[in-house]
């Protein structure tokens, strides 16, 4: 009996895990199947309003980030465009 790696028996490991049981998280349940194609089955419990709340306040952190990162790239494109500030050293 030949004796495995240490690879082989991770992998076997995840053969094992992948193969055996279905993966549930929250509302999403994913079976396995032998061919390795997941099936999704997807609630249609409505968002809490927390959710939302945290959803828009994140979407408001972004946008507001966003702007401000693409309006300091304009800003220093004008400024080397127009000579107010230097972005090439010269030694």
């Amino acid at each position: 009996m030949s004796k495995l790696s240490l690879q082989e028996k991770r992998l076997q490991t995840l053969r094992r895990q992948l193969y055996s049981k279905p993966i549930v998280k929250e509302n999403k349940i994913y079976e396995t199947v032998k061919d390795s194609t997941p099936i999704i089955q997807i609630s249609t419990q409505p968002l809490n309003i927390a959710e939302i709340s945290y959803l828009r306040v994140d979407l408001l952190k972004v946008l507001i980030l966003s702007t401000l990162a693409i309006g300091t790239q304009l800003l220093l494109y004008f400024a080397s465009r127009n000579h107010l500030i230097n972005l090439y050293i010269k030694f």
